[in-house]
């Protein structure tokens, strides 16, 4: 009972200042440690006493991280190095040395993975290039269960609000994986997996604050029922500054809560099942400066977020005998926000089935289906109106792969597709075909074939969005409103993409890793420009639409070097450097050219380096550094930039973690990346410092 007061305390509003006091101790900083400090001891001393068990990978070697299971691109459990395609996984260890404070700069971690902040709440995340806010080409799961937004497409990262120290591993996946995942599997997935309540018995309470991330504060309990089951409840808080703002658009603040539980239960066979519930909530304060028809054009409005909203995962597994296996999982999910200065209601059900055998000799086949539904009401505003208030939209599919071993344990071929069918474009066709080759034991090559399909999101087919305004001139004597438009004609995106790749390990303390590829789209979405109209709506003006169209196809090329090194055996060294070039062209050209054009080729860095050096000191201390260099950004001409991360750790016994962690330390200020195409610039990103305490038991 009393772990409950703790999470309904953290989660309440803050307490205002005492009447009388004064001194130093009552800045906003001095209040914001107290507060932190007061409210971490309060739960450390509320929670109850249990043995914790968790997994630690920094005593696993490369040859056992290597096996580390993944099941990002089979569906099933199979090593990284038996992976025929281009995977690598993040863990736990590494995510808590790396000082990472939310999802995205967790994934940051990753090779290959372009991630750029676009503003205190913001990030592009992308695979392969076509770098944005939506990262509307990667297919991202939570324990399975996509995120991606089917207003936007895409995810919305300031929303995933997830407990990292629960987090199991991260596996990503860099290249289509539609013939199992389905749609939007584009240019990769990336999976995030939380534990079993099994491996988080006992106690966690964690307190961070410093200049920008002000508040930080998480909870955790874990109880064993009975031998064969286990549950656990954990909450967190976070509260950021006013940072990362420019004159067009800029945050004020926000907070985030998170509130969960998960319930596991391990059957004798094998089976089990797993019931996660979670409900989160993000209020985001910020101003922007918006379009209007009257002189000055433009005028500054409050465009605070608030979204909140729970989620229901059930997952059940059966073994059926003969190492065949039946996999069921259903989940839902309920969204209610203030967004894109209008609102969203929704409500998402996801049901996924699948059946492992091995009905053949050498033939490892799996198939399943899937079903989602998805129902909203959107609310719409002066600059963002949608067709439709209301729609009801509904996926579903098949899908099948069999594993071939033509001489086993050395050469295999995989063989697989989906097809599932959308409100929007109806059936999508998505195969693939891929082989592995062990010549040795410490070698592995593979290559694969792959087609995949981004299906159109709710904007891109029916929303008119007033991006800004033309003052008037000499020759036009009226301002012009340009118009980003949507289109019930816009089709799917099309990928077909070639990749290839080799592995090799040299005993227990190297290894590196190479991907190749070349990705040929077709029916990219662009805008296309129409006449200017003359509109009387407000005072006279122009229109000018821009409307959603699959005008754009072009191709990509690159890959990505990692690799592993450790030198000791307190020393842990990791490198990774990932190359791209992007070349599109415009189908149907415009009088107006597409805005969008640019930014698709522009906004993804040529060449991006990432070094993590990882040193485990005497006496408890540990010292890590994460830098990476990414180059410049044709779009709007953002500058390369190096940012380097310090973590500083000590840890007196098992039970408690003092650190101190230091963000993009070398600038002050840096640019990473435009928020979207009509953006006139991108936003800074400022240095920043926190201090953290953990206790566990």
């Amino acid at each position: 009972m009393h772990l409950f007061v703790v999470l309904s305390r953290l989660l309440s509003p803050l307490a205002p200042r005492p009447a009388g006091c004064e001194g130093r101790i009552w800045t906003p900083f001095g209040r914001t440690v107290l507060r932190n400090l007061g409210a971490f001891f309060l739960a450390v001393a509320a929670l109850a006493t249990a043995p914790a068990q968790e997994v630690d990978f920094t005593d696993f070697s490369i040859e056992e991280l290597s096996n580390v299971q993944i099941s990002s691109l089979g569906r099933k459990r199979t090593a990284v190095f038996s992976t025929p395609g281009a995977a690598s996984i993040i863990t736990r260890e590494d995510i808590l040395r790396a000082g990472a404070v939310d999802l995205a700069t967790a994934i940051r971690l990753a090779p290959g993975l372009q991630v750029a902040r676009s503003s205190s709440t913001g990030y592009a995340v992308a695979s392969r290039g076509f770098n944005d806010f939506t990262s509307s080409k990667l297919l991202v799961l939570m324990d399975g269960r996509s995120i991606y937004s089917h207003l936007s497409g895409g995810v919305r990262w300031g929303y995933q609000m997830v407990m990292l120290e629960d987090v199991a591993r991260i596996e990503v996946l860099r290249g289509p994986a539609a013939s199992l995942w389905g749609a939007n599997a584009v240019n990769g997935v990336i999976n995030v997996v939380s534990k079993s309540a099994h491996e988080t018995l006992g106690s966690y309470a964690s307190v961070a604050f410093g200049d920008e991330l002000e508040t930080d504060v998480s909870v955790r309990q874990g109880v064993r029922l009975t031998p064969a089951s286990a549950v656990r409840v954990y909450g967190s808080y976070q509260q950021n500054g006013n940072y990362g703002a420019t004159l067009t658009r800029g945050s004020r603040g926000w907070n985030s809560k998170l509130l969960g539980a998960r319930y596991d239960w391990e059957g004798r066979a094998g089976g089990g099942f797993t019931l996660i519930g979670e409900y989160r909530a993000v209020d985001i304060k910020s101003d922007s400066f918006l379009p209007t028809l009257l002189p000055p054009y433009t005028t500054v409005m409050p465009e605070d977020q608030d979204l909140q909203g729970g989620n229901l995962i059930a997952r059940w597994v059966h073994p059926l005998g003969n190492e065949t296996e039946l996999r069921v999982q259903g989940s839902f999910e309920r969204l209610d926000g203030d967004i894109l200065l209008g609102g969203e209601r929704r409500d998402t059900m996801d049901l996924d089935i699948q059946v492992t055998a091995h009905p053949f000799p050498r033939h490892d086949i799996l198939g399943g289906m899937t079903y989602r539904y998805t129902d909203d009401d959107v609310i719409s505003s002066y600059w963002v109106k949608f067709q439709n208030p209301s729609a009801f939209t509904r996926y579903y599919g098949a899908f099948i792969q069999d594993e071939i071993s033509l001489i086993p344990q050395k050469l295999s071929v995989t063989i697989g597709a989906k097809i599932e069918r959308n409100s929007y474009t109806g059936w999508e066709p998505q195969p693939s075909i891929r082989g592995l080759w062990h010549p040795t034991p410490n070698h592995a090559l593979w290559a694969g074939i792959s087609r995949a399909a981004r299906i159109p999101s709710r904007l891109e087919h029916g929303v008119k969005y007033f991006t800004y305004t033309v003052p008037p001139s000499p020759t036009i004597p009226l301002p012009t409103a340009v118009n980003a438009v949507g289109s019930s004609d816009f089709d799917s995106e099309s990928l077909t993409a070639y990749e290839a790749g080799h592995r090799f390990k040299i005993g227990s303390r190297f290894s590196i890793d190479t991907a190749l590829f070349y990705n040929s789209y077709t029916h990219l979405r662009g805008f296309q420009s129409q006449l200017p109209s003359l509109s009387y709506e407000v005072v006279p003006h122009f229109e000018q639409n821009l409307v959603v169209s699959n005008n754009l196809q072009g191709y990509t090329y690159g890959g990505e070097v990692s690799l592993h090194w450790s030198p000791t055996s307190i020393w842990d060294i990791d490198a990774s450097v990932a190359s791209v070039r992007t070349h599109l062209e415009d189908l149907n050209p415009g009088p107006i050219p597409d805005p969008s054009l640019e930014g698709l080729e522009g906004n993804t860095p040529r060449e991006e380096f990432k070094l993590r050096s990882g040193l485990t000191l005497p006496r408890g201390w540990r010292l890590d550094l994460t830098a990476r260099h990414t180059g410049r950004l044709a779009f709007r001409n953002v500058e390369p930039y190096t940012g380097l991360d310090i973590r500083i750790a000590w840890s007196p016994d098992p039970r408690w973690t003092f650190e101190a962690v230091g963000r993009d330390v070398l600038d002050a200020q840096h640019a990473e990346v435009v928020d979207n195409y009509f953006e006139p610039e991108a936003k800074k990103i400022n240095r920043s410092f926190f201090v953290k305490i953990t206790f566990r038991h």
